[in-house]
């Protein structure tokens, strides 16, 4: 059997020949008309490298004003949000949109448009872009391919990459943990000033069915970065997008528990001073309880300033601290009132025995005494008329003051985030 050698030129040129004779054949109706697309592809594919050299500078668009090339960005899926370091990581579609006169597309293409893959990179120009904010990323191309291009036959050329991106975020923790982080996405052109190429937005959007453990994404807004640098103005776009915090899981393992904290420590009230271990020990544990809550914070969320949680935590703490100090005063209180109760009972048996009764008007020092013995037995005669109760004094009062002072607190706490939150007061 004969092997016949056909040299390179010949054999390139009987291509071309063979080429022009397909689609001479689908214009007479002979070749079907997806049979002479893919012969244009085919056509277009070998002969795109020896069209032009992929440089800004040779394209004619640039000599006229710049380019514009539009952009559209969708977040498909948002990995993680990494609080301590600032960043986030998500899943993007960049898709870019232009016009370069200098490729040679078949006459016969008209609005179909021709696919090539990723390595056309190199031998058809793009702008080069990058994102700003971005401290990592990569192209996500482990079992599909994650960037390719399409040609028209108006030489609209399309370029649609999948890629990873590891963004750098600004957040604010002020109002945490009902906070709303603001994120951003910045485009920027790299290599080619205002005077060459301009970035303007088609379309910036996240995916409708894009769901976060810890965060429920709010609304989005696109608008213009550029920046003016030593060598000239770089066109920018920035996509901005927010994130809100869901509360479910802080009331949960922080607000309710730290409310049936305080609230134990308030029985406090109703045991008797004299039972040492037992209101001691409440407000003890109550306490420790409360900053092991305020170390887990502390924890999560490390930050130089005070947060609306610390506010909460730190009077909660207060007001543990504060029924400690009650029960020093009312226990000193009944120590009082016991020793004046023993002098009482001492000069009533006193006056019995005496037979000469002293007509001379009391002292100042005698007089102060009365008057505390009188103010101390009428506040106590007003609470056990009142609410029947026999007991300190200083619990009595406590008894109604400290729940009163922790629902007006819980009260301005939640109004105040919620004007936070709503108002962006700390932004």
């Amino acid at each position: 059997m004969l092997a016949f050698v056909i040299p390179p030129k010949l054999s390139e040129r009987l291509y071309f020949q063979k080429i022009t004779i397909r689609w001479f054949l689908q214009a007479q109706h002979v070749l079907s008309y997806d049979e002479a697309l893919i012969c244009s592809r085919k056509a277009f594919i070998d002969g795109v490298s020896l069209s032009y050299f992929p440089s800004a500078e040779n394209n004619s668009d640039f000599r006229e004003g710049p380019l514009e090339i539009h952009v559209k960005v969708s977040v498909i899926n948002i990995r993680s949000v990494k609080e301590p370091d600032l960043t986030l990581i998500m899943d993007i579609f960049l898709h870019q949109f232009w016009i370069d006169h200098r490729i040679n597309v078949p006459d016969n293409l008209g609005k179909d448009k021709i696919v090539l893959d990723n390595s056309f990179r190199k031998q058809i120009w793009m702008p080069q872009t990058y994102f700003k904010n971005s401290i990592g990323g990569s192209l996500l191309g482990t079992i599909f391919p994650s960037i390719y291009f399409t040609i028209d036959g108006e030489k609209n050329v399309f370029m649609a990459v999948r890629a990873s991106l590891s963004l750098n975020c600004d957040m604010k923790f002020d109002n945490y943990p009902h906070d709303i982080q603001t994120c951003t996405i910045d485009l920027m052109s790299l290599t080619n000033t205002n005077d060459t190429v301009v970035l303007k937005w088609r379309d910036f959007r996240m995916t409708s069915n894009l769901y976060l453990t810890r965060y429920k994404v709010g609304k989005t807004s696109t608008e213009d970065c550029t920046k003016t640098y030593e060598l000239g103005s770089f066109s920018c776009l920035r996509g901005s997008f927010e994130l809100e915090r869901l509360s479910g899981h802080h009331i949960l393992k922080l607000y309710i528990p730290s409310v049936l904290i305080v609230l134990v420590t308030f029985i406090g009230f109703y045991i008797p001073v004299t039972a040492y271990p037992a209101r001691v020990g409440l407000n003890v544990t109550a306490l420790l309880s409360l900053i092991t809550l305020q170390l887990h914070i502390t924890s999560t969320i490390q930050t130089t300033y005070i947060v609306s949680i610390n506010i909460w935590m730190l009077i909660c703490i207060g007001f543990v601290f504060v029924g400690m100090i009650e029960f020093a005063a009312a226990l000193v209180l009944s120590s009082r009132e016991k020793k004046q109760s023993s002098e009482r009972s001492t000069t009533a048996r006193s006056s019995h025995k005496t037979l000469n009764i002293d007509d001379s008007p009391p002292s100042n020092k005698e007089k102060n005494r009365r008057q505390s013995i009188f103010g101390t037995h009428f506040v106590r005669t007003f609470f056990i008329k009142v609410h029947g109760l026999e007991d300190n004094t200083i619990d009595l009062i406590s008894r109604r003051a400290f729940p009163c002072a922790f629902l007006l607190f819980v009260i301005i706490y939640a109004t105040m985030v919620t004007l936070a939150k709503h108002t962006r007061f700390f932004h």
